[in-house]
């Protein structure tokens, strides 16, 4: 027994072994799906338009601005790559959309714009705490929108144009689960002016062309489903 003891004595202690804290991330790597609903604003800047004579009648066409509102809604499908908290993903959308605006210049004349779609194809980076996510994104837009002048005495001549431009905007994302997630965004939608061939009866004392600019706003509300 004391050669027992002895040697128990001469036992080394070892340190205890130190604890190594992997932090965890919420995953929002892969493919998404979802929707959107919300409101949009925007300005369309009608650019000055060429004088119209009709007999000893000339007929002027200032330069004006036509505030559009309206409701909105679309889908969004996209991919995500996570590295730890830092999340990168590209997404496009299509969005359907009801914003109207209308203007009467000095003469009487009146000018509507109605944006009816548009697209947008963007790159995201964002960074997770925990369930939240906070992204940035930017990339191209195509749109299409409605344009009628009418003249003094109510006829009128419409046309339409589809738009290229860019888009930025920004977003907060909350996951629910593993699938799930809910989604407040803001985009802006700049595009430049285009000139729009304007149809319609020969005694409308409008313009037959004429320069149109247009940008959007848009905050929306929805959901993802990840797979």
């Amino acid at each position: 027994m004391a050669c027992s003891l002895a040697g128990a004595a001469d036992l080394e202690v070892l340190p205890a072994e130190h604890v190594i804290y992997v932090p965890t991330y919420f995953q929002w790597g892969g493919i998404y799906v979802g929707g959107y609903l919300g409101g949009g604003w925007g300005t369309a800047d009608w650019a000055e338009g060429s004088p119209i004579t009709v007999g000893n009648t000339t007929f002027l066409f200032p330069s004006v601005n036509a505030s559009m509102r309206g409701l909105l809604g679309g889908a969004q499908v996209g991919a995500n790559y996570q590295a730890e908290a830092v999340v990168f993903g590209v997404e496009a959308d299509l969005t359907g959309m009801n914003l109207k605006g209308h203007v009467t210049d000095v003469f009487g004349n009146q000018y509507r714009s109605t944006a009816n779609w548009a697209a947008t194809f963007t790159g995201r980076v964002g960074y997770t705490v925990d369930r939240l996510l906070a992204y940035g994104k930017i990339g191209m837009a195509v749109e299409q929108d409605s344009e009628t002048e009418i003249d003094g005495s109510g006829n009128g001549k419409a046309g339409t144009a589809t738009r290229y431009g860019w888009t930025a905007g920004a977003g907060l994302e909350y996951g629910f689960d593993k699938h799930w997630s809910a989604v407040v965004e803001y985009d802006y939608l700049g595009f430049l002016s285009q000139l729009i061939n304007f149809n319609g009866p020969a005694t409308a004392n409008v313009p037959a062309q004429r320069g149109v600019r247009l940008d959007i706003h848009r905050a929306v509300v929805g959901a993802n489903y990840r797979f």
